[in-house]
Formats: C-alpha cells, structure tokens, sequence
C-alpha cells in the first residue's frame, strides 16, 4: 500500500534539490504509510461492531426461503432493534444484554441454506435452533461457530456424511440434536471428543458402523455425557465400554440388534 500511495504523490519542482526531494518523498510515503496503518487497524477492530446483529439476521434470512414467520426480521417495518437489554423485539431471538444470544427459529416452514458465516459474525451467539424445519443437503460447517453451545437441528431432511473432524474445536458445545434426518456414513469422531457435550441425539439416522469411542463419559468433570440416543440407525459392531452404563434403551431399533447382544453380552458376563 505505501509503495502505491509513494506512485501518486505529486512530483516536486524542479529547483528543489535532489536531496531535499528525497527527504520529502520519504517524509510523504511514511505519512501516508502510517495513515494507511491507523485506517486499516481502525477498521479491522471496528469491523465487528460495523456489522450489527440487525444486518447479520438481514442477510441470514436473505439465504432462507418461505420466510413468511420472519416478517419482523423487516428493518423497513420493524424500526426496533433484534434486542433491547433481555427482550426480543424480532421473533425467534434469545437476547442478552441487547446482544442477540440465541435463534429459535422452529416449526418454520424454512427451506433453503443456512449462512454459516453470517451466524459466525455474530459475536454473542451461542445456541441455534432450526429443529422441524425443510432443510436439505448436508450439514453445514459447523465448526466454523467454535462458541457454539447448544445446536439443534433435528427433523429435518439433512443427508449426506458428516466429515470425521467438523465438530472439532466445538469446546463449548454442551447439546447437539442431529435426530431425524437422513445422514449417511459413519458417526464423526471428532463428536465423541467434545469435552463440554452432555447431550447428543443421533437417532433415526441412517448412520453405518461402529460408534466411535467417547472420551468424556464417566468422569469428574462438571461436563459429562448424560443423555445419549443413537437408536434406529444401521450401526453395527460392540457399544463401546464408556457407554454401557446407559442401559440398551439408547441403542435400540430394528438396525441396532447386534449391539444390544454384545451389549447384554458385554454388561451382564
């Protein structure tokens, strides 16, 4: 940038001396180099809070389609702000402090895609629930919303494999509802490894394979797996030994009977 601000500066006279020319192209291109600095650091801590939760649900709601319950996403008709202090003034928000904490936005009828960066810039976001909606397609990145804690997206007709490590860096995510949908493939490991999750709902899937190992399962820890649901799937193979304690309820399902024989196998010999 200094180097083609230096380009437009205006050129001397011809009667400065050529030293003094220098001093002065130099002195331009540190002023400008300098400005240039202070604008650009300005912009980049202000770009954040330049970009509003208004204008993220704006544009969130721009990737939707059959937004009809989002008439008061409209700032063209709804002249107050997503939140004031703890109250939502938009529907489907959790509020906290008039930072937009939470969106329940359920039984919607919303198709569509879900902007994974637009969520991501909103600062104090912490729980997302789109459940009973017509989503497809596959999931999106979650691992981009790493202050996640709570994500629910459950009846709806996602499919497709998850990648073994989206849920990774997910530290904070403590509930996580996939129920009822469509996905394929193997569970992810990197789910097994969230050191925060207390509940997961998997079921109705049509998850393959084994059930990865979970490391956070009968521990000290404040954080531990309390309510797990893995039930019709086509998995396949032994539960793993840190879940057993949760009875074979979890498990069960047409799809499930070779886990639920190792599992009584496992638990009662």
């Amino acid at each position: 940038m200094g180097a083609r601000s230096a380009s437009v500066v205006r050129a001397p006279f011809k009667n400065v001396k050529p030293k003094l020319w220098l001093s002065v192209v130099k002195g331009n291109v540190v002023v400008l180099v300098l400005a240039s600095i202070l604008i650009s650091s300005s912009w980049c801590t202000s770009a954040k809070a330049m970009y509003s939760d208004a204008e993220a649900l704006v544009k969130l709601k721009k990737s939707f389609t059959n937004t009809v319950a989002l008439k008061s996403w409209d700032p063209t008709t709804n002249s107050k702000p997503p939140c004031s202090g703890n109250i939502p003034n938009w529907v489907g928000l959790f509020c906290l402090r008039d930072k937009v904490w939470g969106l329940r936005l359920e039984n919607m009828g919303l198709t569509g895609t879900i902007d994974i960066m637009t969520l991501a810039s909103i600062p104090a976001l912490r729980s997302v629930s789109l459940m009973n909606n017509t989503f497809v397609g596959p999931l999106p990145s979650v691992r981009m919303l790493p202050n996640l804690k709570a994500l629910y997206l459950s009846f709806n007709h996602f499919s497709g494999q998850i990648p073994d490590d989206e849920f990774k860096g997910l530290h904070k995510l403590r509930k996580l509802y996939l129920a009822n949908n469509e996905f394929t493939g193997q569970i992810p490991s990197s789910i097994a490894t969230l050191p925060s999750l207390i509940i997961l709902r998997l079921d109705s899937n049509k998850f393959q394979g084994p059930i990865p190992r979970f490391l956070h399962v009968n521990t000290t820890s404040n954080y531990t797996l309390k309510i797990i649901n893995f039930s019709n799937n086509q998995l396949e193979g032994p539960i793993p030994p840190s879940l057993t304690t949760f009875g074979a309820t979890p498990f069960s399902g047409r799809y499930l009977i070779i886990i639920v024989i190792h599992f009584i196998s496992f638990h009662y010999n």
